[in-house]
């Protein structure tokens, strides 16, 4: 498992190709792709949870009219690490059922 940006992600080799899965971590789903080298997946994985922070961070409230402030420390507890890692764990395993299904046609 990788970090970008408090984000977690992970990348992993199928046959000839590499995946990569990412997670938002504040219910607003995630992205899978794929990648001809670790790298190049790992770097995909980071834009993609730049592109996420960057959504969040336009869609957030006016800090002026203080729902912001009161938000945050709510998302920061709606997803503790435990529950996190249970849903990567299960979308990692969608995520190699889909790509060994891909791999054998």
């Amino acid at each position: 498992m990788r970090n970008h940006l408090g984000t977690s992600f992970t990348v992993w080799k199928r046959r000839q190709s590499w995946f990569w899965l990412v997670l938002d971590q504040h219910g607003n789903g995630g992205a899978i792709g794929t990648a001809a080298t670790e790298a190049d997946a790992v770097r995909e994985a980071c834009t993609s949870i730049e592109e996420m922070a960057g959504q969040r961070l336009s869609s957030a409230p006016s800090p002026a009219s203080g729902v912001g402030k009161a938000l945050a420390p709510a998302l920061n507890r709606a997803y503790p690490s435990d529950a996190a890692f249970g849903w990567m764990d299960w979308w990692m395993s969608v995520a190699h059922q889909v790509t060994d299904r891909l791999l054998t046609r």
